[in-house]
């Protein structure tokens, strides 16, 4: 059964203005629930939603592991 996860990162800087100055770039911290699908070196893929009894999810999500900065284990998916 998938792991639910609650996931502390840094969200990326965007513009899409026509700017004469630098900005003052100020990453979003963010915090993502999620059940954890899948996993490689390099992403966390999570859903917010599963199916129970097959191997269905929805809403899935993925997130680079260098933008992580908390990884809170929150337990298994109920049976």
């Amino acid at each position: 059964m998938p792991r639910l996860l609650r996931i502390l990162w840094l969200d990326a800087y965007a513009e899409n203005d026509w700017c004469f100055e630098a900005p003052e770039i100020q990453p979003q911290r963010c915090v993502t629930v999620g059940y954890l699908m899948a996993e490689d070196d390099a992403y966390l893929l999570l859903a917010a939603t599963v199916g129970l009894g097959d191997e269905q999810s929805n809403a899935r999500f993925a997130i680079p592991k260098g933008c992580i900065l908390r990884r809170e284990d929150l337990g298994a998916l109920p049976a």
